[in-house]
């Protein structure tokens, strides 16, 4: 995991001087996330609410009254399987001004079980009206989504995977942006698997085709025109993504681009082992993604 990550509490510190209204509510996350160091600062902005996790998203309306604007920082799994309801009609439903911070999606804790593989979660967050939907690829760009969250009223949804690249390009609210250029293939991707797409154009270099990569860092209020140019002049279009194929990026470009091939997680319940494993397993690797592309290049 990426140090930033590791050491969340200082992260939050460094932001708890810039915005004064800030509290932290979270469940399970604080040794992980190395909470600590925010909680002993701040313990009057800090609360941990263990595995009650609908306790928390439920208390969080109080604080929003009082002027505070809370951090929800919690699993994917118990956020999507456990708390959605209250996302959902509480916290979207009165556009309360609510950040939510949600780690560990797609195949990052499905070690634990195949129930703690996220693959739906952009889904579910991009169904529920008031709700902004972000998802970085890199430190860089999770930082600057965090200051773009907290500068803009109502709640927002932040996909944050324990694999995210430490630098990259970064992006601007309601925009998408060129990652590498090319002019033979065109691939969409969002979050870290972006590293994955990365490795893929080398490979493609090697073939003297140069792949044109665009990051789709939020999945909500996006200009159409943006997707129609950069999809200008391609006859294959990809989109790449460590989530189910139903509901994610893929979908969100097929209401655009109806020629894309997508590329993701299978409809299916995933097996229990380790994101490495599962990445192989369903070829959502280097390889794999490789492997896709050019048996769609071969039809």
């Amino acid at each position: 995991m990426n140090f930033v990550l590791k050491n969340l509490g200082d992260f939050f510190l460094e932001l708890k001087t810039k915005y004064k209204n800030i509290i932290v509510f979270n469940s399970l996350l604080k040794t992980e996330l190395g909470l600590g160091t925010f909680a002993s600062n701040h313990e009057d902005s800090y609360f941990d609410f263990a595995n009650s996790i609908n306790a928390m998203t439920k208390s969080v309306d109080a604080f929003v009254l009082r002027g505070k604007t809370p951090i929800i920082v919690s699993k994917a799994s118990d956020l999507m399987y456990k708390s959605f309801g209250d996302i959902k009609n509480e916290i979207a439903y009165n556009n309360l001004n609510v950040k939510i911070f949600s780690f560990f999606p797609g195949f990052d804790r499905a070690n634990y079980g195949s129930d703690c593989a996220v693959l739906d979660d952009v889904m579910l967050m991009r169904s529920i009206p008031n709700m902004r939907v972000f998802v970085p690829s890199h430190i860089m760009e999770f930082k600057k989504m965090v200051s773009m969250a907290m500068e803009s009223f109502g709640p927002v949804y932040i996909r944050i995977s324990e694999d995210l690249m430490d630098e990259g390009n970064l992006f601007s609210m309601g925009e998408i942006a060129t990652y590498v250029d090319g002019k033979d293939i065109l691939v969409y991707t969002m979050g870290s698997i972006l590293a994955d797409v990365l490795e893929v154009r080398k490979r493609f270099e090697a073939q003297f085709k140069t792949i044109k990569i665009v990051n789709v860092p939020v999945l909500k209020d996006l200009k159409d025109l943006d997707f129609l140019s950069f999809a200008k002049g391609f006859e294959n279009i990809f989109s790449v993504e460590e989530h189910g194929i139903f509901g994610g990026l893929g979908d969100f470009l097929c209401e655009k681009i109806p020629s894309i091939n997508k590329i993701s997680v299978p409809d299916l319940f995933v097996d229990s082992a380790s994101k490495i494993d599962l990445k192989k397993k369903y070829l959502l690797d280097c390889d794999g993604i490789y492997k896709q592309m050019n048996d769609f290049l071969k039809r």
